[in-house]
């Protein structure tokens, strides 16, 4: 019936299956037209978020304008709580204050920080992962997992003509500045690091001097061992070494330094300045008044002001605030404390340099962090939400230098020790009113500063789990066009690669020319 029907239909209008036959094709080709612009709208959408991605992390050198300085900065055991840690007794000691520190503006990445053979690194092989891009054994100073030399990003920069320079508040032979500036199998050689560090560069490039700048603890490394305060096993002078056949300025005390004076005609380069016999103080253990040793803001100022004077090919400054670290090991808040407030006030000087300027990269990071510190411990057994601040801003001295001082007074015999002595220096350095059972856990402890400490981290409520490094990742800090190369997540090599990367910096030349200059 339906099939007559429509016959009728086809009878009576002829274009009726013409017409149902270009309405089915019509649709079909609406549909397909449809689908076309959908697919094609989508594929644009793809493609711009894809170029907004790489627009973002721009992995790519080739868009990004080269700066013309570096300057790459290492808070040596400077872990992420250490940075929240700080912020909050600043802001607790002045609510009303800025609730940011100065590295908060410019946090843009991560990176991991294991080393060939351990997921914990060490500062040697974290700093030469750095300086060589690469992974190699704990302990290893600017030499690969095998124990052969690699080239440097400080040597590729003096390669490129660019002025170079090294600062630390350790011995300038200790493991960071050490892995930028000498090759050797083992960081405790010392002795050998020191020697490199005046005589190397030098030798590679033929020229009268390598380094421009080196400034930071270690002078006993540099002293003959007929000096009583040498570290040396042989007679070398290296310092009169580096004065007499490089031409190096000698300088060991902030008046020194300071009367480097800024006339553009003078040049007080190279600049070999060595402040303290091997690591310099701590900043909560500074005098207020007459000090001797500047401070890593006062190297940092004048490193800069030098660096930059004729600076026609650009510099390179690797700068460490390196005994975060050891307060770390001693598992010392209130010095931790002070040493990170202060690496911060470096970084805001070094950034707004770098505002000024406006053709340097400025890349901050850390080797590990030290000590596992927490934020909120749990005591008796009891668990609050909560840390106390303000313990630590009371403290004035480290818990190195009252143990010196408890320890004088006890002629170094702890048969001596009483509650009355520990407690007067403890409370002349801002630890109030020690309790006789906190007394008790000093007194028991096996460390006698490790003891104090415990006491004082108990009152702050924070913890430690170790008195070495541990393997979490750390936070990556820049500041300029290129700083978008180091967002997210990132190998520690990978940070080195970038900037040799972007600088044209040709580490596998610079490596076959550090061979043959040991040889």
């Amino acid at each position: 019936m339906l099939k007559e029907e429509q016959n009728d239909r086809t009878a009576l209008n002829p274009h009726f299956n013409n017409d149902n036959t270009r309405s089915i094709f019509s649709n079909k080709c609406l549909s397909l037209s449809l689908f076309i612009i959908i697919s094609l709208f989508l594929l644009s959408l793809i493609i711009n978020i894809v170029l907004i991605y790489l627009k973002a992390t721009n992995n790519s050198t080739t868009t990004i304008k080269k700066p013309k300085n570096i300057i790459f900065m290492i808070g040596d055991g400077f872990g992420p709580a250490g940075q929240t840690f700080t912020r909050t007794t600043v802001m607790n000691a002045n609510p009303s204050t800025n609730k940011t520190l100065p590295l908060d503006h410019y946090l843009i990445g991560t990176a991991r920080t294991y080393s060939f053979d351990s997921d914990v690194t060490d500062s040697a092989a974290g700093a030469t992962a750095y300086s060589c891009n690469l992974k190699t054994y704990n302990g290893a100073i600017g030499v690969n997992e095998k124990g052969e030399v690699c080239g440097t990003l400080l040597e590729a920069a003096i390669a490129k003509g660019m002025k170079t320079g090294i600062v630390a508040t350790t011995a300038i032979t200790d493991a960071t500045p050490a892995s930028f500036s000498s090759h050797v199998s083992h960081r405790s050689k010392q002795a050998d690091i020191a020697k490199q560090q005046v005589t190397l560069q030098a030798k590679m490039f033929n020229k009268p001097f390598g380094i421009d700048l080196i400034m930071g603890g270690g002078k006993s490394y540099f002293l003959p061992n007929t000096n009583p305060n040498s570290l040396r096993k042989d007679n070398e002078n290296l310092i009169e070494l580096a004065k007499t056949n490089y031409g190096y300025q000698f300088i060991e005390n902030t008046i020194q330094l300071n009367n480097l004076n800024n006339n553009e005609e003078d040049n007080h380069l190279p600049l070999l300045g060595l402040f303290a016999n091997l690591h310099m103080k701590y900043n909560i253990d500074r005098n207020e008044f007459n000090e001797t040793e500047p401070t890593l803001l006062e190297m940092t100022n004048k490193a800069i002001e030098l660096l930059n004077k004729k600076n026609e090919n650009g510099f390179f400054l690797m700068i460490e605030g390196s005994r975060i670290d050891h307060c770390g090991h001693d598992n010392d808040i209130s010095c931790m404390y002070q040493e990170i407030l202060h690496y911060n006030e470096v970084i805001n000087f070094v950034m707004n340099f770098a505002k000024e300027d406006k053709n340097t990269l400025v890349i901050s990071v850390a080797d590990h962090e030290t000590g596992g510190l927490t934020l909120g411990k749990m005591i008796n057994l009891e668990s609050e939400y909560i840390y106390n601040t303000e313990y630590v801003r009371k403290i004035t001295k480290s818990s190195e230098f009252m143990t010196s001082e408890i320890l004088k007074n006890i002629n170094n015999d702890l048969n001596n020790l009483s509650f009355d002595i520990v407690n007067n220096i403890l409370l002349k350095y801002g630890v109030l009113n020690l309790t006789l059972e906190e007394y008790n856990l000093i007194k028991n402890f096996d460390n006698l500063m490790y003891g104090i400490n415990e006491v004082i981290n108990n009152r702050v409520r924070v913890g430690f789990t170790t008195r070495a490094h541990t393997g979490i990742d750390i936070n990556v800090y820049g500041y300029g066009d290129a700083s978008v190369l180091f967002r997210g997540n990132q190998e520690n090599i990978e940070v080195g690669q970038k900037v040799a990367n972007l600088m044209g910096f040709d580490l596998e030349s610079i490596t076959r020319l550090v061979r043959e200059s040991l040889q």
